[in-house]
């Protein structure tokens, strides 16, 4: 290969390095690497080769050299009349001929120096090639006779590695095989189809390198809805010849896969006339792509999925590390170099190849630093309502929300509910007898109190008034929904609910077909590893000592897991559940049926952990056949069997009991006329031990012993209530489940009842994730799942209040489409009735008094969206190593993303730019919100007042045990701060309250900045 060769292949490797091959994607990093393409050109094509020229001798050097020794060695050779050989002997000691010796040795050092360029090329290229793969750095580490890195071992004695474990998984729970976006008037759907049925699996090349391939497309024309389908899987022979081909290309990828696709969708929709989706893409600046409607989102679409998964948590350590281990391990062969001339040439290469890769790295490292920050920065809350059930609505309320188009709209769909219909049921009976239309209507709704009402279609004034008149609001909140990507959401979470939230339900995607995530080629089980461990140790961190976790998992991802949860729970497992879920089995499974899956139950500390009993099932109640004054009661016999029951285990609990047979009373010491003496020996002589010591036998006989004469003697029996103390009698939880209600067709088949035909597969059984609640979780307990799926564990918390009157809560975190048309539907379904029948409520006796909060959060493309960069100042544009090291974090400081103080004095129009359906929209945010998640403020009540143009949002609450309240107002262009004095006094500070803070500056006596509170606390793990 020659030195251009090597100049291309090194450039081109540092353009894909940056990502530079995306340069029309208007998304994700992409965008930003775009938007800096002019200052990364500049570094690959310019920066790096001249510090390698500066560095090493060049060809032109040694040409200026060569000829100046060739004029020596003439005038030598004149002088002395014999050629250079000869003169080199006869006249070594000449100064000439001294000079001209040197300058051959310089000469020659300098042929060898100028064969290093090449070199170091190739140590970049190979060096930075074994760890990038298709955007991300992966530790491909592997030890062999040619490849000498290998896995790091840290001296601890179990430790499982995979080869993103020191990395953030950050592409998003869903799976994003549903995609959709606008033009026009025209709506485009892509989506991934399961057509392995027409695809010979035996005609698929390569099973493990995936594409997306189109399948079929179709229009339909009264809902102008465009309808892609395409397969994710291997190639065939066919297509992959015919791609190659169209493409004009000797590598396939991605993009020339692409080609194909999109000519054939074109050809597919070409009848219908749909030229809008021809049209040049718009970016984000308002600049015209190069490439059509269809083209940029399918382009979109599939590097979404195919690309972008993980964020290196420390890339500039990692790759220093491993450039030392390249260095040491590959470069510095130390045995073979036979002189001091060949050392000094291998540690100029090794010199000049480090210093052009730490400035590569540093580079790289901003960029993955900078992504780092994005991901880990506290999220925005874009949006927060409630549902809230009528009870705990004033009926002064009811008039307006009867007028609400939308609300009545919404109890429709939810409920069947038609208030006039519900109003001519009611005509002729006395409770509307005489009464207006109006006061029907609202008599129907006091006969329907979980009813719920849902904030977002009423204005925000009027949500403030109810919000104000709910006391307690954070404590009579049953449960939280959140839409968002369940790290975001829990990191979030965290400072305001770290050692509250007892108890976490998970039941995670795994790698079975069903619900199989796409992931990165060759990475499926590194990604998942990564996926899980990252938000594992997020809950961690927030669960309390006594805190415990319930993760459900099938066969196919059981040892890692195992692994995972060992690691970070150090071994604090409780157990192990086999759940049989699908009695059937499996059909898919080629050899074995699978019919069970796993629930692995961790805690955080067994000292403080506990676990619940579950109910009797109606079998064993009925075991309970007896009855006295005290309750119904089975029959035991007081003498101990099986395990630890023998004399010898316990001695203190065998001891004679003394019995009088006229009376059949007992007694532990020997009075006149016990003269039977009973020990605890059974049947075949082994000397065993009662259940109880003798002072709790004497405090319990009356109520609890029974002592019957049989052929062979006495026995003496314990009566075994059902109920203790008014709490009915629960079982051990064992290792195995087995209840047909526990089957996985349970949940589809109560979803269906609820929905008539929900687009959602395999939920989970609602007993099952009861039943898991009930053995971790108290009656007051609160319980969070962040891969809420359909809502099952929400579900089961309300059912489970239902039946025992406990106030356990719920926090469901989801990301996927089905939020809004299942999850939260299930939810206020659930509310309304526990009884449904092909999508209708069979009666409307729910659950009252319930309040559910739920929010929509900023994402990591949002926040990508989000960024602009402003002009550095000269001084700092000429600062060394600028572009390579603070370019980014200097000139985006000042993004609404990271918190622009400058507009917090309107924080009701804080403005983010939030991608909504696949198209950009600026909305207002919810800092209110966002900061009492941050500040870990638990919320008491709001207030909302107006002061002519200044709106006041209040928010009293609690926030480390002391009492605050925390103002919020837009200060208009004419704001007059001693005028807002006066009316925060005299509104909102007639309590005392231990801390006030107010955002932006203030005349309040006392009070501290939201500002800097809020802006200092994103980016603080």
């Amino acid at each position: 290969m020659s030195k251009e060769e090597r100049i291309r292949k090194l450039t081109l490797l540092l353009k894909e390095l940056f990502q530079f091959e995306n340069n029309d994607l208007d998304f994700g990093i992409y965008r930003i690497i775009n938007i800096k393409r002019k200052e990364i050109s500049e570094f690959i094509d310019t920066e790096l080769f001249e510090i390698i020229k500066e560095k090493i001798k060049t060809v032109e050097d040694n040409a200026e050299l060569q000829k100046n020794l060739e004029s020596l060695k003439k005038e030598i050779e004149n002088t002395f009349g014999c050629d250079i050989i000869e003169a080199k002997k006869k006249y070594a000691e000449t100064p000439k001929v001294k000079d001209y010796v040197d300058k051959e040795k310089e000469f020659k050092l300098s042929e060898k120096e100028s064969d290093i360029e090449e070199e170091i090329y190739d140590d970049v290229i190979s060096f930075f090639s074994r760890y990038y793969d298709n955007g991300d750095f992966i530790s491909k580490k592997r030890y062999s006779k040619d490849s000498k890195y290998a896995i790091p071992y840290n001296g601890e004695e179990v430790y499982l590695y995979w080869a993103n474990n020191d990395q953030y998984y950050i592409k998003t729970a869903e799976n994003f095989s549903n995609y959709s976006f606008k033009v026009g008037s025209i709506k485009v759907d892509f989506e991934i189809t399961s057509e392995e049925v027409d695809v010979e699996k035996n005609n698929i090349k390569d099973a493990e390198k995936k594409f997306f391939i189109f399948y079929d497309a179709d229009y339909d024309q009264s809902n102008k809805v465009v309808n892609v389908k395409f397969g994710y899987r291997g190639l065939t022979e066919d297509e992959e010849n015919t791609i190659l081909n169209l493409s004009d290309k000797k590598r396939l990828g991605k993009d020339e896969v692409n080609v194909y696709n999109l000519k054939k969708i074109n050809e597919k929709i070409a009848i219908y006339g749909l030229s809008e989706l021809q049209n040049k893409h718009i970016k984000m600046d308002g600049s015209k792509s190069d490439s059509s409607e269809i083209k940029w989102h399918l382009n979109k679409y599939s590097t979404k999925n195919t690309s972008d998964y993980f964020i290196h948590k420390n890339l500039r350590k990692f790759l220093k590390q491993e450039l030392d281990f390249y260095i040491k391990n590959e470069l510095l062969h130390v045995d073979d170099i036979d002189t001091n001339e060949n050392l000094n040439i291998n540690l100029k290469r090794v010199k000049v190849f480090k210093e052009i890769s730490l400035k590569i790295i540093e580079f790289l490292a901003q960029i993955e630093d900078f992504q780092k920050k994005l991901w880990e920065k506290k999220k925005f809350v874009i949006s927060t309502d409630y549902c809230i059930t009528l009870d705990y609505i004033d009926e002064k309320y009811y008039p307006l929300i009867l007028k609400n188009e939308k609300q009545m709209e919404e109890w429709n769909n939810l409920y069947a509910f038609d208030i006039d219909l519900e109003v001519k049921k009611l005509r002729g009976t006395l409770t509307v007898h005489g009464k207006n239309d109006e006061e029907k209507m609202i008599e129907v709704l006091k006969q329907n109190p979980s009813l719920v009402i849902d904030t977002k279609f009423y204005d925000k004034e009027f949500k403030y008034q109810i919000l104000s008149e709910l006391d307690n609001l954070d404590e009579n909140t049953t449960g939280i929904l959140i839409n968002s990507d369940n790290f975001q959401a829990l990191n979030l979470l965290s400072n305001k609910y770290v050692g509250k939230i007892k108890c976490c339900y998970i039941d995670p995607p795994f790698n079975a077909k069903s619900t199989e995530i796409i992931y990165k080629n060759t990475y499926k089980n590194s990604s998942w590893n990564t996926l899980i461990e990252n938000r594992l140790q997020l809950i961690k961190n927030i669960l309390p000592i006594n805190g415990i976790i319930e993760v459900a998992i099938d066969d196919y991802e059981t040892h890692s897991l195992r692994f995972i949860l060992d690691n970070i729970f150090e071994n604090n497992r409780l157990g192990t559940i086999a759940v049989v879920h699908n009695p059937g089995g499996r059909s898919d499974d080629k050899f074995i049926a699978t019919a069970h899956e796993y629930l692995y139950v961790y805690c955080k500390n067994q000292d403080d952990a506990d676990i619940y009993f579950l109910d009797l099932d109606e079998n064993q109640i009925s075991n309970y056949d007896k009855e006295d004054e005290f309750g119904k009661y089975r029959e035991e016999s007081f003498r101990r069997s099986g395990s630890n029951s023998r004399r010898v285990d316990r001695p203190n609990l065998y001891y004679p009991i003394y019995l009088n047979p006229e009376t059949l009373d007992i007694d532990v010491e020997k009075k006149n006329g016990y003269s039977e003496t009973i020990l605890p020996i059974d049947p075949k002589g082994v000397e065993r031990c009662w259940r109880w010591n003798s002072e709790t036998l004497i405090e319990r006989k009356e109520k609890s012993i029974l002592v019957k004469k049989t052929s062979s003697g006495y026995l003496i029996k314990v009566k075994a209530r059902l109920e203790i103390d008014g709490v009915q009698r629960g079982i051990k939880p064992k290792t195995i489940w087995n209840k047909p209600s526990y089957a996985s067709s349970t949940g589809t088949i109560l979803l269906n009842e609820m929905f008539g035909n929900p687009n959602f597969t395999f939920p989970k059984s609602l007993s099952l994730v009861e039943d898991s609640i009930k053995i971790m979780a108290d009656k007051n307990d609160t319980i969070i799942d962040f891969f809420a799926g359909s809502g099952t564990a929400g579900h089961a918390v309300l059912k489970l209040n239902k039946k025992d009157t406990g106030k356990r809560k719920f926090i469901l975190i989801e990301m996927g489409q089905y939020f809004d048309t299942v999850l939260k539907p299930r939810i206020l379904k659930a509310i309304y009735s526990d009884n449904w029948k092909a999508g209708k409520p069979i009666d409307n006796i729910g659950s009252k008094r319930q309040i559910i909060k739920y929010q929509i959060l900023e994402q990591n493309e949002d926040s990508l969206n989000n960024i602009d960069f402003k002009e550095p100042a000269k001084i700092a544009k000429e600062s060394k190593d600028y572009n390579i090291k603070y370019m980014l974090e200097y000139e985006t400081r000042q993004s609404n993303v990271f918190l622009n103080l400058s507009d917090l004095n309107n924080p009701f129009n804080y403005k983010l730019k939030v991608e909504i359906d696949n198209q950009i929209k600026e909305v207002d945010i919810d800092l209110i919100e966002t900061f009492n998640y941050i500040a870990g403020i638990e919320i008491q009540s709001f207030l909302f007042k107006n002061n002519g143009k200044v709106n006041y949002i209040v928010v009293k609450g609690k926030r480390n045990e002391k009492d605050i309240l925390v103002i919020w107002r837009n200060k208009t262009d004419d704001f007059d701060p001693n005028h807002d004095k006066k009316f925060v006094k005299e509104e909102f500070l007639n309590e005392e309250y231990d801390e006030i803070y107010i955002n932006g500056d203030s005349l309040i006596e006392g009070a501290k900045s939201i500002d800097e509170i809020i802006k200092g606390s994103l980016f603080r793990r």
